[in-house]
């Protein structure tokens, strides 16, 4: 609800037509887009003394503004609805209206897409503990000393490590590249003598069955 947390937040489209578009055209462009992408229709309602998102048919969203002129367009649309590739999507279905191209039938796959993120943040969370505990035990072997401390010099001296660091990846639904940017977040700590630093990273949870999907298919992972 804080204005400045709220603009921080905010994913922003500006399109400048090359071809002549009236007001009135524009606003069919963007009726038509959020008729086919329920997402963008979303907004935060109070349920149980919790705040979630839910689909507003009457399109009345407070995530989502819009400002049209003639030949012009700005989206400002909320991170907590949408990520990057969404905005890729919105943006060829933009093109594809100016040049008077009908867009395929929807098949919006909205739902399934929130039952699958779900099911995966649930299976992440189980497993941030678990990350943290068994890699701690595998760093704290490395008797890193900030004297020695080069980065083109550290390697990783345990035999389980690989397979470790394999079987986290599947367990958080990453990359062993992100697992290895944790121990990495991880040594720093142990040569700094500091436990408050820590390293966050964005991970793509999309497949290729949601990839004409707008929604928030990214999940973050603290180091």
């Amino acid at each position: 609800r804080n204005q400045h947390l709220r603009e921080a937040y905010t994913m922003k489209i500006k399109v400048n037509f090359k071809t002549s578009c009236t007001k009135l055209r524009i606003r069919g462009f963007i009726k038509e887009i959020l008729s086919r992408h329920p997402a963008l229709r979303c907004k935060f309602i109070r349920k149980e003394g919790r705040y979630q998102l839910e689909v507003d048919e009457s399109m009345n969203n407070d995530l989502l503004s819009v400002k049209i002129e003639d030949s012009f367009l700005e989206l400002q649309i909320s991170h907590v609805l949408i990520d990057g590739h969404s905005l890729k999507i919105i943006c060829m279905e933009l093109g594809q209206l100016t040049m008077n191209s009908t867009l395929p039938n929807s098949n919006d796959r909205f739902k399934e897409f929130n039952c699958y993120l779900n099911e995966k943040f649930l299976k992440i969370k189980e497993n941030n503990d678990s990350r943290r505990s068994t890699l701690n035990s595998e760093i704290s072997e490395l008797n890193l000393s900030r004297e020695e401390f080069e980065a083109a010099r550290i390697t990783f001296d345990s035999l389980n490590l690989q397979k470790t660091i394999t079987q986290l990846s599947k367990e958080n639904c990453t990359s062993p590249f992100i697992i290895l940017l944790y121990a990495l977040a991880r040594s720093m700590q142990v040569l700094n003598n500091s436990q408050d630093l820590s390293l966050i990273f964005p991970h793509n949870l999309r497949t290729k069955d949601f990839e004409g999907t707008v929604g928030l298919g990214v999940v973050i992972l603290e180091m």
